[in-house]
Order: structure tokens, then C-alpha cells, then sequence
């Protein structure tokens, strides 16, 4: 199940990561970039970190209140597997 945050509709951009490592064996690592989505459309997506077992990126406005934003990441490792991580985040005017 995804996790699901709330993130705050007109404010700033806030950062969610995508952790790879739980599902990697020990010598196996990211081989590339993960790519991230979003859906449905509005926020972007900034400034992608990446480690070899872990992706970062900041979801920026605008968000709509109540909307759930589903960001997906995948990744593929060095022994061929792709990986992918799903966060839901809900656009919420505090």
C-alpha cells in the first residue's frame, strides 16, 4: 500500500524519496536514474538527488485542495530488475 502525505496547497515545494534498498540485495545497486511521475497533472517535479539505493525529488506547486497526486518512481538495478515506488501525497489548504 502506498504511503500517503499531506502536503499544504500553497505553500512551497517539500521534498519525498523513494527508497530502493529494501528490495535490492546487498551488492546491487540503481544502474541509472530512477524516473519519477506524477499524476494527475498540476505539481511539478524539481531538483532529482539520487544515491545507488535511493531517489529524492521536490514536489512543487501548485496543488489543488483535495487532490490526491499519485508520484511514482522507477528504478532499475545493476542485475536488470526494475523497481517501483509509489507515494500518494493530498493537496490540502491549511
Amino acid at each position: 500500500m502506498p504511503q500517503i502525505f499531506v502536503q499544504d496547497a500553497s505553500a512551497g515545494r517539500l521534498d519525498y524519496k523513494a527508497n530502493f534498498a529494501t528490495a535490492m540485495q546487498d551488492d546491487e545497486d540503481l544502474s541509472a536514474a530512477p524516473v519519477w511521475a506524477v499524476a494527475p497533472d498540476g505539481p511539478t517535479l524539481e531538483d532529482q538527488a539520487d544515491t545507488s539505493k535511493d531517489s529524492t525529488v521536490f514536489l512543487a506547486p501548485p496543488l489543488a485542495h483535495g487532490t490526491l497526486y499519485r508520484l511514482t518512481c522507477t528504478g532499475t538495478t545493476t542485475y536488470g530488475r526494475v523497481i517501483e515506488r509509489t507515494l500518494q501525497v493530498r493537496g490540502w489548504d491549511r
